[in-house]
């Protein structure tokens, strides 16, 4: 019994986080500088995530997510961008596709960790230094 209990309190704590990384575009067809992102979502219902003082990191370099005039405030039950520091939000690629109330942010360099790929992991890590996803 307290086997079981115990498990439960280890799913419990491991599904409380309220950011996920629900997508990540890498690898494109032709140049993927300064193309590349990761979707994030909010899962709470009912809180805002402040993602002041966060980063965005790969097995071998960190970035600080930064403000690029959309804010850093994601909203409940919503999408939040992570851009290259260097995309242009009014005339690249993505600029026509990315719906309304979706919280464009970018990294404080020109990739995303070292560059995204299949073959190194990703980190979503709090002001805190705890990792969220």
């Amino acid at each position: 019994m307290f086997k079981n209990g115990w498990l439960l309190i280890l799913f419990s704590s491991f599904i409380s986080g309220q950011i996920r990384i629900t997508e990540i575009m890498y690898d494109l067809d032709g140049s993927d500088s300064p193309n590349e992102f990761v979707e994030i979502f909010n899962l709470s219902p009912s809180d805002t995530v402040d993602l002041s003082g966060w980063q965005i990191r790969d097995r071998y370099s960190a970035d600080a997510l930064l403000d690029s005039g959309y804010g850093l405030i994601i909203p409940p039950e919503a999408y939040g961008l992570i851009f290259e520091g260097d995309y242009n939000f009014n005339n690249g690629i993505y600029a026509d596709s990315i719906p309304l109330g979706v919280v464009l942010i970018k990294v404080d360099d020109s990739s995303i960790g070292n560059g995204l790929s299949t073959s190194d992991s990703l980190f979503l890590i709090s002001s805190s230094g705890v990792v969220q996803d």
